[in-house]
């Protein structure tokens, strides 16, 4: 991580490679031994655009990294790339199992709770399916708490911004870019949300 004054951090991406030892006999190169060698792929991302708390959000980046272990760095660069994505998390774990591109965002209806107007600033959400009500989240930096059963999702909307649930023990996602939404399945009861 870098400093939060330069509003960036590095992520270092394991790669796997092989040292193949060669050894000269006078003729060709033989191998000689071969052994598992881990190095690192180093990438800078920015901190999203309009964080507030940089040093709250590299605290909980790097406090909830595990649950980024498992994807690959091109679902890392992706999950930081402010493009529409979706993100396949395990409920009972909290692990991020895949990071995909969405096409479409859900922005055409108003939602009850949640701010979806084009040329407004979307609301962080937890949603619920019909005929619940959605929750919307807005304004400067900071966390609200709560007990909302039977949510399906959380949206990022405009903010970075993280959702906190329990399913099987409270879970969080851990920051997440803007337009970035985690859906669920089975349902979780959301507990919190965190702008930053």
């Amino acid at each position: 991580m870098t400093s939060p004054s330069r509003r960036t951090w590095m992520l270092a991406a394991p790669v796997a490679a092989l040292a193949l030892t060669l050894v000269s006999t006078g003729g060709p190169a033989v191998a000689d031994s071969v052994e598992s060698v881990k190095s690192y792929e180093v990438k800078t991302f920015e901190i999203p655009e309009g964080v507030e708390d940089v040093e709250g959000f590299l605290a909980r980046l790097e406090e909830t990294e595990h649950l980024r272990a498992n994807l690959s760095l091109e679902e890392k660069e992706y999950l930081w790339s402010g493009e529409p994505k979706v993100i396949e998390v395990n409920p009972a774990t909290g692990e991020f199992l895949s990071v995909d591109p969405s096409p479409i965002l859900p922005m055409a209806t108003e939602r009850r709770g949640c701010q979806r107007n084009v040329g407004l600033k979307r609301d962080a959400c937890w949603e619920t399916p019909a005929p619940g009500i959605d929750v919307g989240f807005y304004g400067s930096k900071g966390s609200v708490a709560g007990n909302w059963t039977n949510r399906s999702r959380f949206d990022s909307g405009d903010y970075a911004a993280e959702g906190c649930y329990n399913f099987l023990g409270a879970k969080c996602t851990g920051p997440l870019d803007h337009n970035t939404y985690v859906p669920f399945n089975p349902l979780v009861v959301a507990t919190k949300a965190q702008i930053f």
